[in-house]
């Protein structure tokens, strides 16, 4: 995988307020604590593995933008601001795929 480049992160979606957003949830790799954050994100930039209905979460994955990789970890920058971690948060690469 190069070091730069849009990727797709794991993650487990919900519906969001708005049928154009999902709230996405996903785990940090912030000092190994493996925090889970969600966030809300438009819908275009997430795929479920499923049918999204409220009160169930579903596997998927949303659009990030990959700016450092190092080993098994990677800096990636979120499409949206978390408000725990900001828009660059530390991930685990085997959560990242290509397409």
């Amino acid at each position: 995988m190069s070091a730069s480049g849009y990727r797709w992160l794991e993650c487990e979606v919900a519906p969001g307020l708005f049928d154009t957003e999902r709230n996405v949830r996903f785990v940090v790799d912030r000092d190994e604590s493996g925090d889970e954050i969600d966030i809300l994100v438009d819908s275009g930039l997430v795929q479920e593995r499923g049918e999204v209905k409220r009160g169930h979460r579903v596997p998927g994955r949303f659009r990030v933008c990959v700016v450092k990789q190092e080993g098994l970890h990677a800096v990636v920058f979120l499409p949206v601001q978390s408000v725990k971690y900001g828009s660059y948060v530390s991930v685990l690469t085997d959560r990242l795929a290509l397409n």
